[in-house]
């Protein structure tokens, strides 16, 4: 009897960590109300609706579609916008999960935009108007993110000086690859609310479920590794910061219930470079 409770037990676990394994991970980027109902406060309507008057902003711009194709066959999307001004620099916005390129940046896009500087807004894989079924929280958006920088470099040609600036999941992308870009390319990188390792990420998150979360997270390291082909355990952006080529702003919010505020004081304490800046803003989530 107490072998069929274990094994009871066992395949519940394993429809669990499945359920989550695919809320987590498959492409649910174009829905537009993933989040619906998070407005709870004041202010949180407050900047709602400021973020989506800045939006409207944006989208009644000018705006040049721009696309790639990536290293494993996917189509990818990106929007620019040129600034107000003439400007020869130009920021590249990388958005978080489930998001997108304009939505996630539409406060700050219009912050660039109006202070001159270009914005090549991009959709991550699986993402927005880009092709692609699987998120995999840096490992292959990662390699993206370098292709994308040498299209700008290539097509964007009245742009100098680049900058890489992440939310989130976005935040891990630009942080992974800050050890691997031409620092006479890009100038700083801007990460925001971004995680140390994807793995000490999910087992937070896992964990806010109330779920027995070491033992989940393992099932769904094992599953990525034998269906999704990669390896979460080594996605593990404070390594690369530690090797950084350029200054690193790292921003958080301190009220921050999605990623915790110490990932990005220990970022910040990783990154060996000049120039580097923590700001935690109180009061702020994610």
């Amino acid at each position: 009897m107490m072998e069929i409770k274990i094994i009871i037990t066992l395949l519940l676990f394993m429809v669990v960590t499945i359920m989550i394994f695919h809320f987590l991970s498959d492409n649910k980027a174009n829905v537009e109300a993933i989040f619906k109902g998070s407005a709870q406060t004041e202010a949180d309507r407050e900047l709602r609706d400021r973020r989506w008057e800045d939006r409207k902003w944006i989208e009644a711009l000018p705006m040049e579609k721009h696309h790639i194709t990536s290293y494993d066959g996917l189509k990818l999307s990106a929007t620019y916008v040129r600034a107000l001004s003439e400007s020869d620099r130009c920021a590249i916005c990388v958005h978080g999960f489930h998001s997108n390129g304009i939505k996630e940046f539409a406060s700050i896009g219009r912050f660039y935009i109006e202070n001159g500087i270009n914005v090549l807004f991009v959709d991550q894989r699986a993402s927005g108007e880009s092709e692609g079924r699987l998120i995999t929280y840096g490992h292959r958006e990662q390699r993206d993110l370098l292709d994308w920088i040498d299209y700008a470099a290539a097509n964007l040609d009245e742009n100098k000086y680049f900058s890489l600036h992440g939310i989130s999941m976005g935040s891990a992308t630009v942080t992974l690859v800050s050890n691997q870009v031409d620092a006479d390319r890009i100038k700083y990188i801007a990460a925001d609310c971004g995680y140390t390792n994807e793995k000490e990420q999910l087992i937070y998150t896992i964990g806010t479920l109330k779920l027995p979360a070491r033992l989940l997270y393992r099932l769904y390291s094992w599953l990525c590794i034998i269906i999704r082909l990669y390896n979460p355990n080594k996605i593990i952006p404070i390594d690369n910061v530690k090797k950084s080529r350029v200054p690193i702003l790292f921003a958080h919010g301190k009220s921050d219930p999605v990623v915790p505020v110490d990932m990005a004081v220990r970022l910040h304490e990783a990154c060996k470079m000049d120039g580097k800046r923590l700001v935690i803003a109180d009061n702020a989530k994610h």
